[in-house]
Parts: structure tokens; C-alpha cells; sequence
């Protein structure tokens, strides 16, 4: 499937990041800057483009799924590509056509994060969304 990606989609403070392959990336900016619509658009472009799986972190699984989980399925809905995505909101896992993952998970229980894996390859990405943090042992 191909798609067309127009500049105007994007927040000008972040497109430059668009294409960013550095190890670690950190965006700064205040409520409804425009940091999670413009990384939630680009995990899609991503995860489209395929080899590149995702796994989305946040203090709490719950917060997740009324945060980060919903600014990506709006982006799939912004490109119009729902027919190549299958949402699981029970699991919280989104699986592109090409077998490609966004996985998410709460860091509230770290023991889980230790043993999930996606169905096709390694993960590419992670992001850690606001003050997502893991405490010591």
C-alpha cells in the first residue's frame, strides 16, 4: 500500500524529526504541544514502512490505554489506513498487515514488560511517554 505523506500533516516544530534515526530522541513541550499526535503519526509511517516494531511505555497500563493506545489508533484513522491494522484493545496490541507490532504495556507491573516479545522480529522502537520510569529492585 502506498501513501502519500504532505508536510501540512505536521506540527512544523516536530517534522524535522520526521526522518530522525538517532539512538535516543527526547521531546519537550507543554500540554497540547503536539509531542504524542506528532510521534503517534510517525510510529504508523513506521510500522507501514515495516521492519520497525514498537513497544509504547507508561507508568500505568490504565493511563496508557486512555492516552498514547488512543492517540495511535486516531492516527490510523487520520491516514485512513484502518483495513491494514488490527486493534486489539483488550491486549493492547496493534498489528500492521506486514506482521509489524505496536505493543504497550504499564510499568506498574515490570515483570511483564521482561517477557513480551513481538510476533515478527525484535523491537526497533520504544518510547516512553511523560514520566513513564522503571523503580529499582
Amino acid at each position: 500500500m502506498k501513501i502519500t505523506i504532505k508536510k501540512r500533516i505536521f506540527n512544523d516544530v516536530y517534522y524535522k524529526y520526521f526522518k530522525n534515526n538517532k539512538r535516543y530522541q527526547l521531546f519537550f513541550g507543554g500540554s497540547s504541544s503536539g509531542k504524542s499526535y506528532f510521534l503517534a503519526q510517525r510510529c504508523i509511517i513506521d510500522i507501514m514502512n515495516g521492519k520497525r516494531n514498537y513497544l509504547v511505555c507508561r507508568n500505568t497500563a490504565n493511563a496508557m490505554r486512555k492516552s498514547v493506545f488512543n492517540e495511535i489508533c486516531k492516527a490510523i484513522t487520520f491516514f485512513k489506513v484502518d483495513e491494514i491494522f488490527k486493534i486489539n484493545k483488550t491486549d493492547m496490541i496493534i498489528t500492521c498487515s506486514n506482521g509489524y507490532q505496536i505493543m504497550f504495556v504499564g510499568l506498574d507491573d515490570t515483570e511483564k514488560v521482561k517477557s513480551t516479545t513481538p510476533m515478527k522480529g525484535v523491537f526497533t522502537d520504544i518510547w516512553v511517554n511523560k514520566s513513564a520510569h522503571l523503580k529499582p529492585s
